[in-house]
């Protein structure tokens, strides 16, 4: 029974573990409203080095390879890895563990996705193929948000099994992270083809989807804990009672 004591460490720090994530969101945000005045007090800001730029490359949302990147990317390879706990947890109980695995598989890509921006990569060629423009600017999310809807419809029976908390936070979770992700993505489309990226307005959309991102993916790996706990209950009370 020795191989149940990573469940019993999510049980016991789940609460911990949200608290740290939103202090590490807070935190980055205020770096990040610090790095978005510097860029509206100074749009040339970037060319001249100093603090202020640093402060930007360190903390900006719309900047790659930076801390709010890695962060998102370590909490969406998190919320992978504890996908994989829970598929080979319930193949063990001889449930249906392919939907747990699979789930794991897309987080684990979204992780790395964030990290090597594959996304971006599409956009010349999605924006060509569908004749994008507009709201589509960023032509990415037309064929993510394909994908997104094909694995919707896929996971609904999957999704109607989940006992009904972890239904409610699964749905949030993925409300927050999509309306950011696509939502705000559109939106923030429209306003760089009609004025560019030089803007306070654009400044603050992305820090909006990039806020809902990162909001998302904790709610999302709070309700992997809550399930984690749930399911393994009266193992857990099993184990204890062995224990002692």
């Amino acid at each position: 029974m020795s191989d149940l004591s990573p469940i019993i460490n999510f049980k016991l720090n789940k609460v911990i573990i949200i608290r740290i994530l939103v202090l590490l969101i807070a935190l980055l945000l205020i770096g990040h409203c610090f790095s978005v005045y510097f860029l509206v007090e100074d749009p040339s800001v970037l060319r001249k080095g100093g603090l202020n730029q640093k402060i930007i490359q360190f903390f900006n949302f719309d900047t790659e390879a930076n801390l709010p990147t890695f962060f998102s990317s370590l909490l969406l390879l998190f919320n992978g890895l504890l996908l994989a706990f829970i598929g080979f947890a319930e193949k063990q109980k001889n449930l249906k563990y392919l939907p747990w695995i699979g789930l794991s598989i897309i987080f684990i890509f979204l992780s790395l996705d964030e990290i090597i921006t594959i996304h971006e990569h599409l956009v010349s060629i999605s924006r060509g193929f569908f004749n994008a423009s507009g709201y589509f600017h960023f032509a990415w999310v037309i064929p993510y948000g394909i994908i997104f809807l094909v694995l919707g419809v896929v996971y609904v029976k999957f999704l109607l099994r989940l006992p009904k908390q972890i239904l409610i936070l699964f749905i949030v979770a993925a409300v927050v992270f999509v309306s950011g992700a696509i939502g705000m993505e559109l939106i923030s489309g429209k306003q760089v083809s009609m004025h560019g990226k030089s803007n306070l307005n654009y400044h603050l959309m992305y820090t909006l989807e990039e806020l809902l991102e990162m909001v998302g993916s904790t709610i999302f790996c709070f309700a992997l804990m809550s399930y984690i706990c749930l399911s393994y209950k009266s193992v857990l009370l099993e184990f204890k009672h062995q224990k002692q």
